[in-house]
């Protein structure tokens, strides 16, 4: 189950956007924010002050945890095919 929600890139609820961030308002500063489940939790992982920056970040996390998920497979397909996706995420290629 975790597997296909970790996979989920949300496309339609997700606005204008990049995939894992997030616009911050307040009043001191207006910033983005790069954020992603990790281990089923989400995780608040930096301010930054563009939006290629915070993508940047959520792409190294979201590879990353991709990769720590493929590695607990034991079906050698799923493991390989998790790889190649976390390979995708980490050439910033996911959408």
């Amino acid at each position: 189950m975790y597997i296909n929600t970790l996979l989920n890139t949300r496309k339609n609820g997700r606005g204008p956007l990049p995939l894992g961030v997030h616009f911050r308002k307040d009043k001191k500063t207006n910033r983005y924010t790069a954020r992603c489940h990790i281990n089923g939790v989400l995780k608040h992982l930096q301010h930054c002050s563009t939006p290629e920056e915070a993508t940047a970040i959520y792409n190294k996390a979201k590879g990353d945890e991709v990769y720590r998920v493929a590695m607990q497979q034991r079906d050698p397909a799923l493991r390989s095919g998790l790889k190649a996706h976390a390979k995708l995420y980490l050439a910033g290629k996911v959408t």
